[in-house]
């Protein structure tokens, strides 16, 4: 009866270890910082995402090695600007650990402000469009702060375009009312 007491206490014991251990050891944290090094944690109130740090940097220990993320980001609207699918735990950064980088300026119609990131299992179902807390596998809880001044108001392309296009019609103009003057 002993024998029969001792090998059902170890199978329970590691029955809740094998449940308790993964949540209590590899917990997953996502922050955000201004560095591709994740030096600096650079999330919401005083630090600021403007000219100067464009690009956000979103790190977090504690993810399934080799498993495959979606990593998605909303705006300070809080609808969902982008999203980086099929992320692997990269061996680079060690066992567990996830880095994904969102260049801000990429985006004219996001809207500045408080802005989130939340990952998901890949495969998962569709995340909302507007920010919410609930169901995801991790989230930025603070949460970073984005300046106008890291959006640009105009996409390049389109800048370019019209700056090109505008020179052309000024030139066609100007060809047009040229004079010819006879000695």
């Amino acid at each position: 009866m002993k024998k029969l007491a001792l090998i059902a206490t170890i199978f329970i014991t590691s029955a809740l270890l094998s449940v308790l251990t993964p949540s209590l050891v590899f917990a997953q944290s996502w922050e955000s910082y201004n560095d591709a090094a994740h030096k600096n944690v650079w999330g919401q109130g005083t630090n600021v995402f403007d000219a100067t740090y464009g690009t956000v940097y979103m790190y977090g220990p504690g993810f399934t090695g080799g498993g495959s993320y979606d990593i998605y980001y909303y705006d300070g609207n809080n609808n969902l600007v982008t999203a980086a699918t099929h992320l692997n735990v990269q061996a680079a950064l060690g066992t567990g650990k996830l880095s994904s980088s969102y260049i801000l300026n990429t985006d004219t119609g996001a809207a500045q402000g408080l802005w989130n990131c939340g990952v998901l299992d890949a495969g998962s179902p569709t995340p909302p469009s507007t920010w919410s807390t609930s169901g995801w596998v991790a989230y930025d809880a603070d949460g970073f702060t984005v300046d106008q001044s890291a959006i640009p108001e105009f996409p390049t392309v389109m800048a370019a375009i019209g700056v090109a296009g505008l020179c052309f019609g000024i030139y066609w103009w100007m060809k047009r009312r040229l004079v010819y003057v006879k000695a």
